[in-house]
């Protein structure tokens, strides 16, 4: 449900189609549990984050990091260590 509405958030088009939903998915498995420490909890905030806003700034990573108020090379260090 989450992931409809947040299409239906960003979308620029009237359709969303899977390639679409699959950039708001990012590659991360479904979470099977709950994280179990503060930096494990962190990361997958901080992942989900960088992926919404690529999803909304698709065509530019520079307007992708200003979203996000951080620097375009931290966000490349950041999108390594999330494997985007």
């Amino acid at each position: 449900r989450n992931v409809m509405e947040r299409a239906a958030v960003l979308a620029k088009t009237a359709v969303v189609d899977a390639a679409f939903l699959r950039s708001l998915l990012g590659n991360a498995p479904a979470p099977s549990s709950p994280p179990s420490t503060l930096e494990q909890a962190l990361d997958e905030l901080e992942r989900r984050l960088i992926v919404e806003a690529l999803a909304a700034s698709p065509d530019s990573k520079a307007a992708a990091a200003k979203r996000l108020g951080i620097g375009e090379r931290t966000l490349f260090t950041k999108m390594r260590k999330h494997h985007l």
